[in-house]
């Protein structure tokens, strides 16, 4: 339907699929309405390649005599895997009745979290 269209599709009395419809969807189904079923797909390729990084970082060995900014990558993994693995039920919310968007703040934070893991990995790969 269009970027920002999902809400004035649905509340269009010509939809033939809709009798008093309430706009009941949720962040990944506008997705998937405004931008298309490739778009929906990269979103979960990358939050998949996002679950592969955290579970790469988590497993890696860590020192016992590590130091706290040795330890930084397993915090933000562990925050970004529960975002993401929460990120369905987050985006449940009525994102366009909402004036905070809330699923897209959420995918922003995730990707935030995901490159300070990224950038605290390769930090401490390159440290002894």
């Amino acid at each position: 339907v269009g970027p920002g269209r999902f809400a004035d599709m649905a509340r269009d009395p010509a939809n033939p699929h809709v009798a008093e419809f309430t706009n009941p969807h949720f962040g990944l189904v506008e997705l998937l309405a405004e931008y298309g079923v490739v778009s929906l797909l990269a979103l979960v390729a990358a939050l998949t390649a996002g679950v592969v990084l955290v579970v790469r970082v988590v497993r890696r060995p860590l020192p016992a005599d590590a130091e706290p900014e040795q330890r930084e990558d397993r915090t933000f993994a562990h925050a970004a895997l529960a975002l993401i693995v929460v990120t369905p039920l987050l985006s449940a919310m009525h994102s366009t009745w909402l004036s905070q968007p809330l699923t897209a703040v959420q995918l922003v934070t995730v990707a935030a979290l995901l490159a300070l893991v990224g950038t605290c990995s390769s930090r401490s790969e390159v440290e002894p």
